[in-house]
């Protein structure tokens, strides 16, 4: 008797004991999460995992299902051990991590409020520090070490709201952590990138004067006015930083490089004018117009350069390049190189190589074709006058696009070639891209756009 009473009072507390049970996996799980959160999850824009249109890694199932081998990091490389037991490697054109306390972290684009007097936020984690001030006609701050460019809005004739931090999907579709600015005719959104901030300029109508101004501060030089498609300057005969051209983007979703810049000292002071053109500005379906441009500390990338038939002069700083046939650049072509890790010295142990290139309009994925090159150019040097002929180029096949980045299987190119570093390699030998469509164009994001990256895909055996 007293054994049955015993056996009916734990039958009766098994529930309880179930409850408790799970509330303390759901805790422990909890726990783990936060303790090792997942390092991707804060990620905003170029190295985001969400619905935008671009993703720096197209394999998201390698980020998901892969394990991250630390190791093996630098500042423009990653590798995962993938559930099959292979190795992929991905070495972007431009740094994705920085190196802090001897170790390599991923940048964060994630902004945060600043403890620097005079600015409201900051960018999360990076070696290079953007600050956004509370009100739009502040100054911007680009920071690294003594390197600087600083800008502040100087026309426009609208009472802005002060800055708002919020989630804000840009005109490639990506959502970015961002401070937007707002008023009746124009909204100006401002997000970090890996080297800057990028400013998206949403005119709403009309406006009275057909231009904007900013002041512009840099630690450089002025070198480049914008008549190639960027402001330069420059400090002890290097790069210190640049302004890129915008791209812009009507109503109806096409895209565009008509709106230009310029820059000239003005009683002392930098000014960078944005002219967009009056039969553009006036024309149907225009509005709202967005304006895509960026403010960089220069970052050294793989180099490309894009080359034009109506456009003389060398442009390879540019972070876009129009492919096919432009009304006002005529023919294009890029000619890009490749980053390739030392450890393809002979690439024995690499069963695929893939390359990715990012697009950001274009009417036909199938026209977009890459070339191996079979020869060599200087990317600061070469023009349209001076580029390869078409008898030094052999197709690649393309794959199927992944998220807007075109992919193509170069492991030929891999193997057939004596691979040594990744310095030694930019100096010799590369790819050009070209768009075969008939009187249209595409714009694809260069090497020196550090929103979206090319990258190559490399499968190891082991490593």
């Amino acid at each position: 008797m007293s054994t049955q009473k015993h056996s009916t009072r734990i039958e009766k507390k098994k529930p309880l004991i179930c409850v408790v049970s799970v509330f303390l996996v759901i805790v422990l799980i909890t726990l783990a999460l936060f303790v090792f959160k997942n390092p991707y999850s804060n990620y905003s824009g170029e190295f985001a995992i969400n619905n935008g249109k671009l993703n720096v890694l197209s394999a998201i199932e390698a980020i998901e299902n892969g394990q991250h081998i630390p190791q093996y990091d630098s500042d423009r490389s990653i590798v995962f051990k993938q559930a099959d037991g292979t190795f992929a490697q991905y070495v972007f054109s431009s740094p994705v991590m920085f190196k802090t306390g001897g170790k390599y972290k991923f940048i964060s684009n994630q902004i945060i409020d600043s403890k620097k007097k005079g600015f409201a936020y900051e960018n999360e984690a990076n070696s290079i520090k953007s600050y956004f001030p509370a009100n739009v006609h502040g100054d911007f701050m680009i920071q690294e070490g003594k390197k600087e460019l600083s800008f502040a809005l100087q026309t426009v004739s609208q009472v802005f709201s002060d800055g708002q931090k919020l989630q804000h999907t840009n005109m490639y579709g990506d959502r970015v952590d961002a401070v937007s600015f707002s008023s009746n005719a124009v909204d100006v959104v401002m997000y970090p990138t890996k080297s800057g901030i990028r400013a998206e300029i949403i005119v709403k109508e009309k406006l009275e004067e057909n231009s904007l101004q900013f002041k512009v501060t840099s630690s450089g030089g002025l070198s480049q006015k914008g008549e190639k498609g960027y402001v330069l300057f420059e400090a002890d005969g290097e790069i210190n930083s640049v302004i890129y051209q915008p791209i812009t983007k009507t109503a109806n979703g096409a895209l565009s490089i008509d709106a230009t810049i310029d820059c000239d000292l003005y009683d002392g002071e930098n000014i960078l004018n944005v002219t967009i053109p009056k039969e553009f500005s006036s024309a149907l379906n225009v509005y709202p117009l967005k304006l895509d441009m960026s403010f960089e500390l220069y970052v050294s990338s793989t180099p490309d350069s894009s080359v034009y038939s109506k456009f003389k002069d060398n442009s390879y700083l540019r972070n876009y390049a129009v492919l096919g046939n432009h009304p006002t650049l005529g023919e294009g072509w890029d000619f890009m190189r490749l980053g390739v890790p030392s450890s393809l010295a002979k690439g024995q142990n690499a069963p695929k190589v893939t390359l990715h290139i990012p697009t950001l309009s274009i009417p036909n994925d199938t026209a977009l074709e890459l070339y191996d090159v079979n020869g060599e150019w200087a990317s600061a040097d070469i023009t349209w006058e001076t580029k390869l002929p078409e008898s030094a180029l052999t197709p690649y096949a393309k794959e199927q696009p992944e998220n807007n980045y075109l992919t193509f299987d170069i492991s030929n190119f891999i193997l057939a070639s004596q691979f040594v570093g990744i310095i030694e390699q930019e100096i010799s030998r590369g790819f050009v891209l070209r768009y075969s469509a008939k009187d249209d164009f595409a714009i694809i994001a260069s090497n020196d756009n550090v929103l979206y990256p090319s990258f190559t895909k490399t499968v190891y055996l082991r490593m």
